[in-house]
């Protein structure tokens, strides 16, 4: 008899609760405000009290309540915050779970904790600081249980219904299902369908997931005949932003992870190019590339930059190893960074010495202008299609060697009394040639 008047007196609590809240209980919702970047409603309902209580019982049971978002809205999400009404009698402190999909259910097993919230009665459970996806084609649950509480109620025994009639209205290509299990050791093997049409879930908010940008790099070489480096990168993001911008950087050597430089980008207008739209050049910003107003377009799809890179500006050793990283930002996320390697101009040789010179010919040193000694040269006679060749004789085939491998290369098969022109151009590791030296005029004798 005493347990019945303790029933009854819990009812008529519950349903004081109801009257003296007047409020309509609605969920679980979802509505998509927005579709740009930023933050977005993702559900929500009406401010009230619950349908289901999380209670530990004197049973040792708990009830469980499970909600799935599952998108197939098109748009990626990351769920932020999740607010939830208390509407036990007693202050609760409750935990909530995120879960994969199982075949409909919650995947129990590999649920992650997201952490306890605590409520007074008739108060608000908020897990704010999340970072769980909602992607495209999937779905996600939460789950829901109590740690504590301490108005510990008989399971079942008060059930708070809603004055509210209406039925869910949920954002295009986005459907929720609920669920509650009474299992404290293992929800997942006994989930069932959640009775109740109405729910606790308040608010289920978060932000369009940004997808990082990408880059490659297709190519980076010296320019002949300069000490500019030229390079092409292609940018492209999964979000099709149109706000990209790309950050340059440079060391010596082919380890560029740290200790890098900026470079010195030619910002003349027209050295830097694109497939679409027209990015600008400012040395001055950390992201060189794309500024506002002239960002890197990824819309129409990947964009690949043409840019140089003025390397005599800042003063490149010769014909050695260079790394450049590459990093694409999107002005909310930075993608991840690539490298790649080149090898420098080589200097323009200077102007070749002539000597020993005979009636057939004579010796002809090169001036090799501070390039290191793997730098390779090519010795020509001035208008013509004539190379000096490895055994001095002038032929048609371009004929390249180092410095030392050339020597004091005495050139044979010369006419009497007859003016020759020798020019010298040198080349890098990678085959990039210089301009052509000044010329070394010389009579034979």
């Amino acid at each position: 008899m005493k347990l019945l008047n303790k029933k009854v007196l819990v009812m008529v609590l519950c349903l004081l609760l109801i009257i003296g809240t007047g409020v309509m209980v609605g969920g679980p919702f979802l509505s998509i405000n927005s579709v740009s970047a930023g933050s977005v409603s993702i559900g929500y309902g009406s401010s009230g009290t619950t349908v289901q209580f999380w209670e530990k019982d004197n049973g040792g049971y708990a009830v469980w309540q499970a909600v799935s978002y599952a998108n197939a809205s098109g748009n990626d999400y990351i769920i932020d915050l999740v607010r939830i009404r208390n509407g036990a009698e007693g202050n609760v402190t409750a935990r909530l779970y995120s879960a994969p999909d199982n075949g409909g259910v919650p995947d129990w097993d590999n649920k992650v904790d997201q952490g306890t919230a605590y409520a007074v009665v008739n108060g608000q459970f908020e897990w704010s600081g999340l970072s769980v996806a909602l992607n495209d084609g999937s779905t996600t649950w939460f789950i829901v249980g109590v740690v504590s509480t301490n108005f510990p109620l008989l399971d079942g025994n008060c059930r708070l219904p809603s004055n509210y009639s209406g039925s869910p209205v949920l954002a295009s290509g986005i459907t929720t299902t609920s669920y509650y299990s009474k299992s404290v050791a293992s929800p997942g093997a006994s989930w069932t369908t959640n009775s109740f049409t109405n729910q606790a879930w308040e608010l289920v908010s978060g932000e369009l997931a940004n997808t990082a940008p990408t880059v490659s790099i297709d190519s980076v070489e010296a320019m002949a005949s300069s000490s500019s480096v030229g390079m092409d990168l292609i940018f492209d993001d999964a979000d099709d932003d149109d706000t990209v911008q790309g950050k340059i950087e440079y060391k010596l050597g082919t380890d560029c992870s740290s200790g890098t430089s900026d470079p010195t980008m030619d910002e003349t207008d027209g050295s830097t190019t694109a497939t679409y739209g027209d990015p600008s050049m400012e040395n001055d910003n950390e992201y060189q590339i794309g500024a506002a107003a002239a960002y890197i377009t990824t819309s129409s799809g990947a964009n690949t930059v043409s840019t140089d890179w003025l390397g005599g500006t800042d003063s490149l050793s010769p014909n050695v190893q260079y790394c450049i990283k590459v990093t694409p930002y999107d002005g909310t996320i930075a993608g991840t960074a690539v490298t790649d390697d080149f090898y420098s101009s080589a200097n323009a040789p200077g102007t070749p010495t002539t000597s020993s010179m005979t009636t057939v010919g004579g010796d002809v040193t090169i001036a090799e202008n501070s390039n290191p000694s793997s730098t390779e040269y090519l010795i020509n006679l001035d208008g013509t299609a004539l190379y000096v060749q490895a055994n001095g004789i002038p032929g048609g085939s371009e004929v390249w060697q180092t410095n030392a491998t050339w020597g004091a290369v005495t050139v044979t098969g010369a006419s009497a009394n007859t003016q020759y022109i020798f020019n010298v151009k040198a080349r890098n590791a990678e085959d990039v040639t210089t301009a052509y030296t000044p010329s070394a005029a010389v009579y034979t004798l």
